[in-house]
């Protein structure tokens, strides 16, 4: 009976036990939310005082790439290295750069399939650069430590990483025991004097007590900083403490104002692109091959997604509905993934094109570079206004490019780029009929288009520019 009643009492202490460290969880997590949304009001990160040597004064320096949507870091990354600055890759598979496309092997390695492959073991072998650092996220690491404001326990933990965690600061505990499942990547923060962070890396950064600049790529900042949720929250909190912001568009500077962040701490530079990568490079094979599958027809390429709000896709096949039976000479090769690929084959069955259109399925950048080469004309988006990665690249290569393009959203440049700028049906129509009928002129037009790339957006013109911003970024974040 005695025994009994010892078991049911260390039963009934361990449950209030259990119960109280639970309540004291549950109150943790509330309050360090609760900062969190906060936070996200305060006013943007003082400014220093203006220097007159700036960038003279910041000599060598290390650069970290974080995250690395469709590879545009890992492309910088190696132009930075070119430059001769010490850059790496910082890839984080576990959390921001789940994509296939993100991987770069993707932009490294020919592939091409039916369907997006679910994981990099369906790539073929690639051997990893050592400027790659691979970051992994976990959330074990979250047991190795309680919310009863351990703060040695805190400090040994982050002794590697690129936080500041003072002993009997509550915020500063909870701060970092908020970012706690990146260790390695804020481990790896450590190991570079400067951050370029774009995606949710930038919410990550502006826990580090490093300075960094701000590359957005979309929905990093036209979605996400405007969410009443934790990520939210931690998103605007990284816009708003960060040493610099690259903008590669007008249509993001809305946003930014948004945020409350001061047009002096915003640089407005083109995407860059690697021109020596994405240059004219004819592949025999796939261009006498495809000349063969379709002899004397002009040969398209549509390299977007399938998305209908983003993209516009179901804009495109209305518009070729229009005059399909004006195109005896004309074939429509399209990549095929994204959100609304189910709705765009109910629409081409509908509208009667698959004599027309054939599906060449998913292509790694370097199967996608040998389309480009080897067609006549390439084909985007036309929602947006702006020139992505997949409109610059094949301009790079010198082809012709229909599109929608708007000098507000995208950039003010001296001359627009010689493209088919088409919004309307009408006058995507009118732009697929121009080129079906003027064949001649492609690559004349083509070449016109790698001259404005070269001048506009070429890594040759903006590295320079691109440098100067880490330069003054380094320089600002120091007492001068």
């Amino acid at each position: 009976m005695k025994k009994t009643i010892q078991v049911l009492v260390y039963f009934l202490v361990k449950r209030i036990f259990k119960d109280e460290e639970r309540r004291i969880g549950e109150q943790f997590s509330a309050i360090r939310k609760i900062m969190l949304r906060n936070e996200r009001c305060f006013r943007v990160e003082k400014m220093s005082n203006p220097c007159s040597f700036i960038t003279s004064t910041v000599g060598d320096y290390s650069l970290g790439y974080s995250m690395n949507l469709l590879n545009n870091a890992y492309c910088f990354c190696k132009i930075a290295r070119r430059n001769g600055v010490d850059a790496k890759l910082f890839f984080d598979p576990g959390f921001a750069d789940v994509a296939i496309t993100s991987f770069p092997q993707w932009e490294e390695v020919y592939f091409k399939a039916s369907e997006m492959p679910q994981n990099i073991k369906a790539l073929p072998s690639w051997d990893v650069p050592d400027f790659i650092k691979l970051a992994r996220w976990d959330l074990d690491y979250l047991n190795k430590i309680s919310n009863c404001f351990e703060y040695r326990r805190m400090q040994e933990i982050l002794k590697d990483a690129a936080v500041d965690i003072i002993y009997g600061n509550e915020l500063s505990y909870l701060l970092a025991y908020t970012v706690l499942p990146h260790l390695d990547l804020l481990k790896l923060y450590k190991t570079v004097d400067l951050i370029h962070a774009s995606g949710s890396h930038i919410a990550i950064a502006s826990f580090t007590n490093k300075p960094y600049v701000t590359f957005p790529f979309g929905g990093d900042l036209f979605i996400t900083p405007f969410e009443d949720n934790e990520s939210g929250w931690m998103q605007a909190r990284g816009f708003r403490r960060a040493t610099r912001h690259i903008i590669g568009g007008n249509i993001m500077m809305d946003y930014m104002d948004a945020l409350g962040i001061p047009r002096k701490k915003i640089d407005l530079i083109p995407f860059m692109i690697d021109t020596d990568i994405y240059a004219p490079c004819q592949d025999d094979f796939l261009y006498k091959q495809l000349r063969t599958e379709y002899p004397g027809k002009v040969i398209f390429l549509l390299g977007a997604r399938q998305n209908w709000q983003w993209k516009g896709s179901d804009k495109f096949w209305r518009a070729l509905a229009k005059v399909k039976n004006k195109l005896d000479n004309a074939i429509f090769l399209t990549v095929w993934y994204g959100q609304d690929t189910k709705q765009s084959s109910d629409l081409i069955e509908e509208l009667d094109l698959n004599g027309i259109v054939t599906k060449i399925g998913v292509l790694s950048k370097v199967a996608l570079r040998k389309y480009i080469n080897a067609v006549d004309v390439c084909i985007d988006q036309f929602t947006h206004g702006g020139l992505g990665t997949f409109a610059l690249e094949s301009m790079s290569c010198a082809k012709p490019l229909i599109t929608y393009y708007s000098s507000d959203k995208h950039f003010n440049f001296e001359k627009n780029p010689p493209i088919f700028s088409c919004f309307s049906e009408g006058e995507i129509a009118e732009a697929i009929l121009f080129c079906v009928n003027k064949p001649d002129s492609l690559r004349n037009l083509g070449h016109q288009h790698r001259e404005w790339i070269k001048r506009y957006h070429s890594h040759e013109v903006l590295w320079p520019a691109y440098d100067a911003v880490y330069r003054k970024a380094l320089a600002e974040s120091k007492d001068c």
